[in-house]
């Protein structure tokens, strides 16, 4: 974790890629780098790095070089800069002088590059203009997450889920389970409030830590969106039922409780998320120049079809129902808005240090999913529309948009019939023109996933390509077809005056993971080719997600952590009890 270093100067051999047979030495800030042959074996190559304020010394592991010996391979905490200006200009150039200012440019082999020979996946980082990442999985579980070796799905298709353990406190489960709301239920049911309380506290002090917004900040990105659960704000709920019913009666800053779903009260609960905890990680990411999108992805009852809506295999009845704790007198449509009104309250009253690490607010993750293909739907095309003007409406008359917080206000084609006609139509009678450059930002989701035979990839037959083709034939089915870069022509086109956002794209190219690609080289030039699309047609592009150790079948495709080569094997991985599928 020590700092980038910026290489001033540093000089090859003239007319060769090799080093000067003498000791080379180039500063470094306040340190001198200095690169020593001593002989022709990788390992004899060593890497000086001296703070001359200090005198501290820092060298290389020689046993990390398995590359010809003139190529130093160096840990990447020491900083790909000290590197790459040192062999810069040797590869992609014939010799000569390999100069890398701070602030300016480098000739031929840049840092990324050589971060690429020490690990290939690295090299994504320059080539895939990525604006964040997500923390999904983190205070928003989702089952396939925790699917072990077992988890084939992105999109479960049994009712049954595919979570096979919730680790480091529950490796195994002796049954799968589908949601988040029936994981906390069974688990409350079985060991009792106190064990599954300290099972949802030690998850979430170990699955994303400051390290991992350390490193997200190395890589260049800006922003990470955390999805979120309802249960960050119970006391949004204290208006149901006498004097509060179960959402009263203890801190919401700072105390984790089994609350239940308001209207699925007996099946379905969940563990609060004390607000505290989300602060300290939002000054953390402020100390890192970074911030946090605050993603409310489940509300109360459902309001879409997935394992992320908490009550999954339960009906979403958000837009339909009535909570039944209380007199059974308000809809969960109204429980919705009192949330989103908390979130916006909880932003206006943090300290200027907190709320600068708050880069925006969504109100509810791709609303009314799969809608559109329900039969019968269960929501109306308006109200879900008319729900999201509502809650903007809330934000329009707080104080964030003047505090520099947007509102991203994520749409998705699955809920709403005749998306391209009629979505637009309604952002431009919601939201001024200049609202949509300033603070509203339209949200869409990308996925080449269940794409089909437009633009999936597999290692069998139904797709638009195989995975084991050339990356040049696969770049161009990708640039031919209906993929990434015409979606996001399509995107600015029906979108020209706003702020655009993707925050949920990924690696992967099949929803089945057994059969999708995971070859490396694919999935790195897939995700540049989807960033730089994005990048193209001014939109930010976010990644889904940042880890999930706890789902390796997934992992290729959908960890970003994992793809960049800065993941290590949990210490506590999934075991499952059962097999989930068969052939």
């Amino acid at each position: 974790d020590r700092p980038h270093l910026p290489l001033r100067a540093a000089r090859a051999q003239p007319g060769s890629c090799m080093p000067s047979p003498n000791p080379r030495v180039a500063r470094v800030g306040g340190r001198m780098a200095m690169v020593s042959p001593r002989g022709s074996s990788p390992s004899s190559m060593r890497l000086n790095v001296e703070d001359e304020a200090t005198g501290v010394s820092w060298r290389s592991d020689p046993k990390l070089s398995k590359i010809p010996s003139w190529v130093l391979l160096v840990s990447v905490a020491v900083g790909a800069g000290v590197l790459g200006g040192l062999i810069g200009g040797c590869i992609g150039s014939a010799g000569g002088t390999a100069s890398n200012t701070a602030g300016g440019g480098s000739t031929g082999m840049g840092p990324q590059s050589v971060l690429d020979l020490v690990n290939p996946s690295a090299r994504l980082l320059a080539d895939a203009p990525l604006r964040g990442t997500n923390f999904g999985g983190w205070l928003h579980l989702e089952d396939w997450f925790f699917s072990g070796s077992e988890g084939r799905w992105v999109a479960t298709p049994d009712v049954k889920g595919q979570g096979v353990c919730f680790p480091p406190a529950v490796p195994s489960l002796s049954e799968p389970w589908p949601s988040e709301g029936f994981l906390v239920h069974r688990l409350n049911a079985t060991y009792g409030p106190e064990k599954t309380i300290e099972a949802f506290e030690a998850h979430r002090r170990s699955f994303i830590g400051i390290d991992d917004i350390r490193k997200v900040a190395k890589m260049g990105m800006k922003i990470v969106r955390v999805p979120l659960t309802w249960a960050l704000f119970p006391d949004a709920l204290a208006t149901l039922g006498n004097s509060g019913g179960p959402y009263v009666g203890f801190d919401p800053k700072t105390q984790s409780v089994i609350v239940p779903d308001p209207y699925y009260t007996t099946q379905v609960a969940y563990v609060t998320v004390p607000r505290n905890f989300v602060e300290e990680m939002l000054r953390a990411a402020a100390d890192e120049g970074l911030q946090l999108l605050l993603d409310m992805h489940c509300l109360p009852g459902g309001s879409s079809k997935g394992t992320y809506n908490g009550v999954y295999p339960l009906d979403p009845v958000f837009w339909t129902a009535f909570a039944k704790i209380g007199n059974d007198s308000t809809p969960l449509e109204t429980v919705g808005l009192q949330i989103a009104e908390a979130m916006i309250r909880w932003v206006e009253s943090m300290d200027d240090k907190t709320r600068s690490g708050v880069a925006g607010l969504t109100f509810m993750n791709e609303p009314g999913h799969m809608n559109a293909y329900a039969t019968p739907q269960f929501a109306k095309d308006r109200q879900i529309l008319e729900w999201l003007a509502a809650s903007a409406d809330l934000f329009r008359r707080s104080s964030l948009p003047t505090m520099g917080v947007r509102l991203y206000v994520n749409v998705v084609e699955t809920a709403l019939h005749n998306f391209d006609s009629v979505v637009p139509q309604w952002w431009e009678q919601t939201f001024s023109v200049q609202e949509r450059r300033t603070w509203a930002v339209i949200d869409r989701h990308w996925y080449a996933a269940w794409s089909g035979k437009f633009c999936s990839g597999r290692v069998a037959k139904g797709g638009a390509y195989f995975c084991d083709q050339p990356v040049e034939a696969i770049r161009k089915v990708w640039r031919e077809n209906t993929c990434a870069r015409k979606w996001a022509e399509n995107f600015e086109k029906l979108f020209p005056d706003s702020l655009r956002a993707c925050s949920e794209m990924s690696g992967s190219t099949f929803h089945d993971g057994f059969l999708a690609c995971n070859n490396e080289d694919v999935t790195r030039a897939f995700i540049a080719e989807q960033a730089e699309s994005m990048q193209d047609h001014g939109i930010e592009p976010f990644f889904w997600t940042w880890r999930m150790p706890y789902g390796p079948t997934f992992e290729g495709g959908w960890s970003l952590k994992r793809i960049a080569g800065l993941e290590t094997p949990p210490a506590r991985p999934c075991r499952a009890a059962f097999s989930l599928f068969s052939v």
